[in-house]
């Protein structure tokens, strides 16, 4: 999130808590906002830097809505069993984006689907340590995860990101 967006939704919180868009909340935000940014300076860029891809988005969140359905299913069918066959492991992937952000979107996709939940995300090399509750092959959990990525790194990632993924033989 760059500066911009972020004093922006810093300013509308400033004007929803006052209740009233008056000239003088506006011009009261703006300056409470500038004096944050002064007192707690940001690496964040001003403009985002990065370009996304909309066809690419919509696909991942397409794929996100269809994992998370198919998840809360099978975790909801393993719950009511009178016998559940849960096989949890933890489960460390290595990535290819070495990118802070592709890496935190993928580890925060994660812990949003049910079942399974990010436990570290490192980017000395880039890895992350899943914790899944249903897993019969680890392998498909991992494959899963690196379709992720590739979806992540084509929706948001940088030329870097993309060509290091294209490097990689999975």
């Amino acid at each position: 999130m760059s500066r911009l967006v972020l004093g922006s939704l810093l300013l509308t919180m400033w004007l929803l808590l006052w209740g009233d868009l008056s000239v003088a909340n506006i011009t009261s935000g703006v300056l409470v906002v500038t004096v944050l940014f002064l007192v707690f300076p940001s690496r964040r860029p001003i403009i985002v830097q990065r370009a996304w891809h909309p066809l690419t988005v919509a696909r991942l969140l397409g794929h996100v809505a269809v994992e998370m359905a198919v998840s809360n299913v099978v975790l909801a069918r393993q719950i009511v069993r009178p016998r559940t066959q849960l096989e949890s492991h933890l489960i460390e992937i290595e990535m290819a984006a070495k990118s802070e952000s592709i890496l935190t979107l993928i580890a925060n996709i994660t812990a949003l689907t049910p079942g399974t939940m990010t436990v570290d995300a490192s980017l000395d090399p880039p890895t992350i340590v899943l914790h899944a509750f249903v897993v019969h092959d680890v392998d498909s959990v991992v494959r899963e995860t690196w379709h992720l990525e590739d979806l992540c790194v084509r929706a948001f990632g940088t030329d870097d990101d993309r060509s290091r993924l294209a490097e990689v033989d999975r």
